[in-house]
């Protein structure tokens, strides 16, 4: 071992003075207190050639340094093992295991230092009891590690996969495994690493599969909690099947959605909403359809949304609304949104509570009516948008509550979840001409209120 230790700690000083002559004198790889400006002025000084040399050189020294830690780590947990009773290495440092001393030592998570430590068990060489050397386990492994080749995060997924496979695979075919596997970890990055892990454990334990997708199957989950602050937080557990289901849905209407973005050529019109708010856009317009689809499943027919609020709050778009099942309150303005789908029953109550209005059938567009708007619109209307009619909601222009606008076509647009947002938060109007719908922004966003052109592109309207 101290051979090991002196070999490793001569290899750590060449890399660090190999570091230090290849970046501009004087630098100083190891400052002390009162050097942390001139370093950074070092730093910036240096090319982009060399700021990259003296990461690689960096990166060198920490493997070299890993690959001695996962030994010192493998040696404490050998004389931390529990058949030595009191006199264990942990017990004697007053820690109930290998592990948490560790983590103690090297402030580290107890979960890393757990990983260093079987790393190191599993590709260090041993002896027997007529003194024979044993070879570790994983010898490409070990080889990469002593060889600073590989991390020790690479290193520990490549071992974790073959352990896990041990007991139905072929040892040829996970010797061969490892060694394309060490031979990958060095050029590839940990995530590329991984995923070359689940292919290969596939590949050795094709039996498993199965047993594998049902273990994830049962663990699938969706929990929520609503924080301080109001925000419904949804947290999704998906086995691959499930998720790969829910992903290509909402991936379909983000790409759509990035793909508008990118030929727009009016800054007015592009989607200001970062990636997360889209994706979360894009899960509720799924969610939207579903409740809305004429073949939907008997519970989600079944299903409807109540918003309760006063009269005078609708009406004034000022005051508060709740959500049935919802903790935090909505604004009454976006009551008035919401009142705008032909999912949602409004409940309207006076100053004392009272039940004034539960809904009206002529309140909401028809699916005639919203077949009708799809023909003409093409799903949602605003310039671009590349959301089908299944993912939009009838909107009236001259609102039902506030204008008393009519449930009439001419009075109907079809407007996605994001772009109905969008229209009420920033006060777009919008205007039916030729049969065409029509967006006029506010003037914070077009001085001059230029009209867009939005709806299906057809060759009888091109003029208008």
């Amino acid at each position: 071992m101290n051979e090991a230790v002196e070999a490793l700690s001569e290899t750590v000083a060449e890399l660090a003075t190999s570091w230090q002559q290849a970046a501009p004198a004087p630098f100083a790889p190891f400052p002390g207190e009162h050097a942390g400006r001139e370093l950074e002025a070092e730093l910036e000084g240096m090319t982009d050639a060399t700021l990259i040399h003296t990461l690689e050189q960096l990166q060198c020294v920490q493997r070299a340094t890993d690959a001695l830690r996962v030994r010192v780590a493998a040696e404490i947990g050998h004389r931390s093992r529990p058949e030595l009773g009191p006199e264990r290495l942990c017990t004697k440092q007053g820690s109930t295991s290998a592990p948490g001393f560790l983590a103690e030592v090297m402030r580290v998570p107890v979960g890393e230092a757990a990983k260093l430590q079987r790393l190191g068990e599993r590709t260090a060489t041993g002896l027997s009891f007529t003194g024979a050397v044993i070879l570790p386990p994983f010898p490409a492994v070990a080889a990469a590690l002593a060889e600073h080749l590989i991390g020790t995060d690479a290193a520990a997924l490549i071992v974790r996969m073959l352990e896990a496979v041990a007991p139905r695979a072929d040892h040829e075919h996970m010797r061969a495994a490892e060694d394309a596997l060490v031979a990958a970890a060095a050029t590839l990055s940990v995530a590329d690493v991984a995923q070359l892990c689940r292919l290969w454990r596939d590949r050795l334990d094709q039996d498993g599969i199965r047993p594998r997708e049902d273990e994830l199957r049962h663990q699938r989950a969706l929990t929520r909690r609503t924080t301080a602050d109001g925000m419904i937080e949804l947290h999704a557990s998906c086995d691959p099947e499930s998720g790969g289901v829910l992903l290509t849905a909402i991936d379909a209407i983000v790409s759509a959605q990035l793909h508008a973005n990118r030929d727009n050529t009016d800054p007015a019109l592009v989607d200001g909403r970062d990636l997360a708010a889209m994706r979360l856009d894009a899960l509720v317009d799924i969610a939207r359809h579903g409740l809305g689809c004429d073949n939907a499943q008997p519970a989600l027919r079944g299903a409807t949304l109540m918003v309760t609020t006063t009269l005078g709050e609708l009406t004034s778009g000022i005051g508060s609304a709740r959500i049935d099942g919802v903790a935090e309150c909505i604004s009454a303005d976006s009551a008035r949104r919401l009142a705008a789908s032909a999912d949602l029953i409004p409940a309207v109550l006076g100053g004392d509570s009272e039940l004034l209005d539960l809904g009206r059938t002529r309140r909401h567009f028809s699916r005639a009516q919203r077949r009708a708007l799809a023909l003409r619109d093409g799903g949602c209307a605003w310039p671009g948008c590349p959301h089908p009619p299944g993912y939009t909601q009838a909107h009236h222009i001259s609102w039902w509550k506030r204008d008393k606008g009519r449930t009439d076509l001419s009075n109907g647009i079809l407007l996605c979840s994001g772009h109905h947002h969008r229209i009420h938060r920033d006060g777009w109007q919008i205007e039916i001409r030729r049969n065409v719908p029509w967006f006029i922004p506010p003037p914070n966003v077009d001085p001059a209120r230029t009209p867009r052109r939005g709806g299906r592109i057809q060759i009888d309207t091109l003029a208008g």
